[in-house]
C-alpha cells in the first residue's frame, strides 16, 4: 500500500490517539489532493479484524479507492453512494455489521434526502467508529452548514486549508489564470438594461459611457488562445475542463478545440457526462494518453469529487455560486508531489461570484492567510516569506476589475414603475 505522506502521518496518529479515547466520531479536513484516501486504507490495513463501510459521491471515487486495497482487505470492504441511502433496505444495512464507517466528502451527508438514510446507518450502529472526510466541510448554500460541528461535534484530527497546504510546501502552488471567453452577450445584455431602465436621459448617457469603457478595457485583454499559448508549458498537458450540460459542450467543443489549435497546440478530446455510454472507457482512455499533446476531458456533472492527481490543470467554463463546487473544481488540479506547476484557467470569474456570494475563493483565500501569517510574525517580530511571487502566479487580466464594473453599473439601474404624469 502507498505510504502515507508526513502530514498525514501526524493526522492519522491524531485519529488513532483520538479514537483511543473513546471519541467515536472524527473529523478530518484536508484539500483535495493531499492524500485523504490513504487515511482510511491505511486503518483498513491496521485494523484486520474489522469490518468497514465507505460511502462516497460515486462509484468511480469508490473503485478508485479500492484500487489502493489488496484482496484480503477488500474482503471486509462495503462501498455504496450516498444518494443510494435513503433507499437502503433494512436487511442490507443490518448485513453490514460495520465496526467503521467512513463518509468520504462528508459534506455531502447533510443533504436534505441522503441524511435520512446516513442518520438510520448511524443510530444503527452507535458503537462504529466514524470518520468524515472532506476538503469543504462548510456548505456555503445551506446556511453556512458546518459539517464537522454537526455530524462531529467539532472533533477534528485535522484542519488544513488548501492555501494553508500550499504555504506549507504540502501541496504545490497553482498558477491561476482569470481570463474571459464570451462577453459580448454580457455588454448587450447591460446595454439593454440601461436602455429601459427608469434612470434619466442624463444618468442613461453617463453609464452606456461607462459601459463602452469597461468593454474597450475587455478588448484590450488577451484573448483565450493567447492565455493558452502564454501559460500551457511543457509538462502541461492534461486538463479537465468544466461545462454546464450536454448542449454547453456540444456548443463549445469546436471552440475549444479552436482556441488550443490557435494557440499552436495539438488537442485530442474525451467527453465524460452521463449521457455517453462509454464515460468510463472514454476517461481512461484520457488517463492512458501518453502521446505528444494537449488531452482535454471534458466533463457535465462529473469529476469535481475524488479524481485527480494524473491531471495538469483544470479549464472552468461552468459558472457557480458555491463555494464548495469552485473548490472541488480546482482540486483536480492539485496533488502531492507534482512536479509542474498546476494551471487553473477560470474563464467564467468564478473567483469573483464566489468572493460575492460566500466572501471566499483561492485568490481571496491565499491572500487572506498570507496576510494573517505576516501579523502572526510581526506579533513576534519576525518577518513571513511567502515563497514565491503571489502576483505572477494569480493572474487577474483586465477581466476582474471589469467584471466588477459591470455590477456596479447594474446596481445603479432605477427599477421603480415610471408614470407618465398627467397633461
Amino acid at each position: 500500500m502507498e505510504q502515507l505522506h508526513e502530514h498525514n502521518q501526524k493526522t492519522y496518529e491524531n485519529i488513532c490517539r483520538m479514537y483511543g479515547e473513546s471519541i467515536q466520531r472524527i473529523a478530518v479536513v484536508q484539500p483535495t489532493g493531499s492524500g485523504k484516501s490513504l487515511l482510511m486504507a491505511k486503518l483498513i490495513e491496521d485494523n484486520p479484524d474489522s469490518r468497514f463501510f465507505v460511502l462516497s459521491t460515486s462509484h468511480k471515487i469508490n473503485d478508485q479507492f479500492k484500487s489502493k486495497l489488496d484482496e484480503k482487505m477488500l474482503e471486509r470492504v462495503e462501498c455504496n453512494i450516498y444518494c443510494n441511502m435513503p433507499n437502503m433496505k433494512q436487511e442490507i444495512m443490518e448485513s453490514l455489521q460495520p465496526d467503521y464507517i467512513f463518509l468520504d466528502e462528508m459534506h455531502r451527508a447533510l443533504a436534505k434526502e441522503w441524511s435520512k438514510g446516513i442518520n438510520v446507518l448511524l443510530n444503527m450502529y452507535p458503537d462504529a467508529k466514524v470518520l468524515g472526510l472532506s476538503a469543504t466541510p462548510i456548505r456555503y448554500l445551506d446556511k453556512c452548514r458546518n459539517v464537522a460541528e454537526e455530524l462531529f461535534g467539532g472533533n477534528l484530527a485535522c484542519d488544513m486549508s488548501l492555501s494553508h497546504a500550499i504555504l506549507d510546501g504540502i501541496l504545490p502552488m497553482a498558477r491561476y489564470v482569470c481570463g474571459v471567453y464570451s462577453y459580448e452577450k454580457d455588454t448587450e445584455s447591460l446595454n439593454k438594461k440601461i436602455e429601459k431602465s427608469c434612470n434619466s436621459d442624463e444618468e442613461k448617457k453617463e453609464l452606456l459611457k461607462e459601459l463602452k469603457i469597461l468593454k474597450e478595457n475587455l478588448d484590450k485583454g488577451h484573448g483565450v488562445s493567447d492565455i493558452f499559448k502564454k501559460y500551457i508549458v511543457s509538462g502541461n498537458e492534461k486538463f479537465v475542463v468544466f461545462l454546464k450540460n450536454t448542449t454547453h459542450l456540444r456548443i463549445m467543443k469546436p471552440v475549444i478545440e479552436k482556441w488550443f489549435l490557435d494557440a499552436g497546440f495539438t488537442v485530442r478530446m474525451y467527453e465524460v457526462h452521463s449521457k455517453n455510454t462509454d464515460k468510463d472507457k472514454e476517461f481512461q482512455a484520457f488517463k492512458a494518453d501518453m502521446e505528444d499533446g494537449i488531452k482535454l476531458c471534458l466533463s457535465v456533472n462529473m469529476l469535481a469529487e475524488g479524481i485527480h492527481g494524473d491531471i495538469d490543470g483544470v479549464i472552468m467554463l461552468r459558472e457557480t455560486i458555491s463555494a464548495n463546487m469552485y473548490f472541488q473544481m480546482i482540486g483536480r488540479a492539485f496533488a502531492c508531489g507534482k512536479k509542474t506547476i498546476p494551471l487553473i484557467f477560470d474563464l467564467v470569474a468564478n473567483s469573483q461570484f464566489i468572493s460575492d456570494a460566500s466572501d471566499v475563493s483561492f485568490p481571496s483565500e491565499l491572500r487572506g492567510e498570507i496576510e494573517k501569517r505576516k501579523k502572526e510574525c510581526e506579533k513576534e517580530g519576525k518577518e513571513y516569506e511567502v515563497g514565491f511571487d503571489v502576483d505572477e502566479f494569480i493572474v487577474m487580466d483586465y477581466f476582474m476589475d471589469v467584471v466588477s464594473g459591470f455590477r456596479e453599473i447594474e446596481g445603479r439601474l432605477q427599477w421603480r414603475r415610471c408614470r407618465e404624469l398627467p397633461v
